[in-house]
């Protein structure tokens, strides 16, 4: 059975991406760039007690949501996450951490390696299409509702520089 961190490290190559492995975890680490800003993003397997194993990706925002803002976050999160299909956005409450998931259940079958095209290119294409929200939510004054309203009518596409 082929190791799914073995498959996700190929597709990062294959790719052309540059990755760093994670220290004592089954995970790469790589650095991206979109229309509106940079994160990291790790890409894992993970193999919890008696579940089906996933192949996961991660992007983690460089901002990390001041305490006292968490709850309006934890709103704006909730709003983006409403409808989604693929992923979720996620936030530590501990240390104000902000990442979006997608995930693949692999079970005790091989890898498609053609899956995980649609793994990262959704995870990271959301993650960018959302960050000004967040943004515009810590630093402009905007509401988490109307951020999220910004975002899906592509209000912040028209305002970014290409």
């Amino acid at each position: 059975m082929a190791k799914i961190l073995d498959a996700l490290t190929q597709h990062c190559a294959t790719e052309g991406w540059r990755f760093d492995p994670v220290p004592d975890r089954p995970a790469i680490r790589l650095s991206f760039s979109g229309k509106h800003g940079r994160w990291v993003t790790y890409a894992s397997e993970r193999a919890p007690g008696g579940a089906p194993r996933q192949a996961l990706v991660y992007s983690v925002s460089s901002v990390n949501v001041p305490e006292d803002r968490r709850a309006e976050v934890a709103e704006y999160l909730t709003r983006a996450n409403y409808g989604m299909v693929v992923g979720n956005f996620e936030m530590d409450y501990s240390d104000g951490e902000v990442r979006y998931k997608t995930y693949l259940d692999v079970g005790d079958g091989e890898l498609d390696t053609k899956a995980l095209r649609p793994l990262f290119s959704e995870n990271l294409r959301t993650f960018d299409r959302y960050f000004p929200g967040l943004m515009a939510l810590l630093y402009g004054g905007v509401s988490a509702e109307a951020a999220v309203a910004k975002v899906e009518s592509g209000g912040f596409e028209e305002s970014s520089e290409s």
